[in-house]
């Protein structure tokens, strides 16, 4: 009598609803909507047919702040990085005079969900410096990054209180640990533990969450 139910996402002009009724700004990068409808175009076929769109997510399970440098030098970043780091120009930012294309500080480990690819190689506090090998300071470039290697492993630089670390981090797509299905049972819901769930509970993707007792 279990039965297994589709969680329906709410629609984007929804929540555009909800933000225009809400005293806040919310703001969002172009590059990722392009992104989407790229891949949303490629899933139109032939005489009108249609196939199930995908619009991976790369993750590590790892949530990241943005710190301004004189926050990041508290957690020791060395002078000859954060030189480093001033001097790079921000993607995106070409040809424009705000900051002058620069970055004014630096992305920073926050936490990490346990059992996750990033268990045992990053550590909150752990300051961001490149990934592949490219200079990162924002969450766009390292968003694009990640979507790139999905699937794959990304070599992660970073400076955990002034030392230089180096890991490998297995990329995994956000989708496979968000839960797409729930079940009720005597009037109870459960369904698998999410990303983000576990990320507030410093749990494990993938446990049984019980949404309502019933």
């Amino acid at each position: 009598m279990n039965t297994r139910v589709p969680i329906n996402i709410p629609c984007l002009c929804k929540i555009s609803d909800l933000v225009l009724q809400a005293a806040s700004a919310y703001y969002l990068p172009l590059q990722p909507v392009v992104r989407a409808l790229d891949m949303l175009r490629s899933c139109a076929l032939p005489y009108g047919t249609w196939r199930a769109p995908s619009v991976p997510r790369g993750d590590l399970q790892a949530t990241f702040v943005f710190k301004g440098f004189d926050e990041v030098k508290r957690l020791g970043l060395q002078p000859e990085t954060e030189a480093e780091a001033r001097s790079a120009q921000h993607p995106g930012a070409e040809d424009t005079s705000l900051l002058e294309g620069r970055t004014t500080g630096m992305l920073v480990v926050d936490s990490i969900v346990p059992g996750g690819p990033s268990d045992g190689k990053l550590e909150p506090g752990d300051v961001l410096i490149r990934l592949e090998g490219s200079f990162v300071s924002d969450f766009l470039t390292m968003e694009s990054v990640l979507d790139a290697s999905l699937g794959s492993t990304v070599r992660v630089e970073v400076e955990r209180g002034g030392v230089p670390v180096d890991v490998q981090v297995a990329v995994q797509n956000l989708h496979a640990v968000t839960p797409a299905s729930f079940v009720e049972v005597g009037g109870g819901t459960v369904h698998e533990l999410s990303y983000q769930q576990a990320r507030n509970y410093r749990a494990e993707v993938g446990q049984v969450y019980v949404a309502e007792p019933g």
